[in-house]
């Protein structure tokens, strides 16, 4: 009798805290998505602002440019109007990049169609292929032959495989193994895209920290911490989620989970 009260109260025990570390999940996701929206409308304020002004000092220096070229001896001065229009054009792409990340923090409306996901990875895995070769970088591809087609955006998936393979590759400077694989799962119908590297992995400080906008653990200029955030939202407006295990100094592996649409045969008789 003693034998079986303590196995239900362990049992109980269990119970307890599985239900508390679901609670405590669903609170965070709740929690972050606010936050997202709160950061995409202002967001959305800053890039309109932005964008007049960066329009009216890049065309200002591009006509200056123009009139330099014609001056002898003007080499020295272009190339400091160079430096304006690139550092204004970078401005313009943070901008753009702020506006994207607004629009799909207030808006679930992006067209999708019925898909092939290791398709979508395949093509957009092959436009940056050589470039990681010339960084060391060895990209493996597992792509599973039979998961089923997807209702997703094709550009919207294919820029998320994208942002976490370009995270990957700069977390291994030395170069290093990215693997990309997909796989269905058929209990809960849904189709996992999974990008594994060999980096430097993200400290336990950081990982709580990873999906909220403009944070980098990248150099000034080489990151504007919206890349994993974008991701985020595209993830969740296709009623999907991302997730992410990380061993600091052995490597880091994010997975996407998308609902699946399976097609059904109908029988003839």
């Amino acid at each position: 009798m003693a034998s079986k009260l303590e196995e239900s109260h362990q049992t109980l025990e269990r119970k307890v805290e599985e239900r508390t570390r679901e609670l405590k999940e669903s609170q965070e996701a709740m929690v972050q998505q606010e936050k997202m929206v709160g950061v995409g409308q202002l967001a959305a304020g800053i890039a309109h602002e932005l964008n007049t002004p960066l329009g009216t000092i890049i065309g200002y220096a591009q006509m200056l440019r123009e009139d330099l070229a014609q001056q002898p001896g003007a080499s020295i001065n272009l190339a400091d109007i160079d430096e304006i229009i690139g550092q204004a054009g970078r401005c313009r792409d943070l901008v753009k990049n702020l506006l994207n990340f607004s629009r799909r923090s207030s808006s679930e409306g992006t067209e999708k169609t019925n898909a092939d996901v290791n398709d979508i990875v395949r093509k957009i895995l092959s436009l940056i292929e050589h470039d990681f070769e010339m960084k060391g970088v060895r990209l493996h591809l597992g792509l599973d032959a039979n998961i089923p087609t997807a209702p997703v955006n094709e550009n919207e998936i294919a820029q998320v495989v994208l942002n976490l393979a370009n995270n990957a590759a700069d977390s291994m400077p030395a170069g290093g193994d990215l693997g990309v694989s997909t796989s269905y799962d058929g209990t809960n119908d849904r189709i996992c895209i999974s990008v594994h590297d060999t980096g430097c992995g993200i400290t336990e400080s950081d990982r709580t920290r990873v999906f909220e906008p403009f944070f980098t653990t990248k150099g000034v200029g080489k990151g504007t911490g919206l890349g994993l955030s974008i991701c985020y939202k595209i993830v969740e407006n296709h009623r999907g989620s991302i997730e992410f295990d990380s061993i600091t100094g052995k490597g880091t592996t994010f997975r996407v989970y998308l609902p699946a649409k399976v097609k059904t045969e109908v029988g003839v008789g």
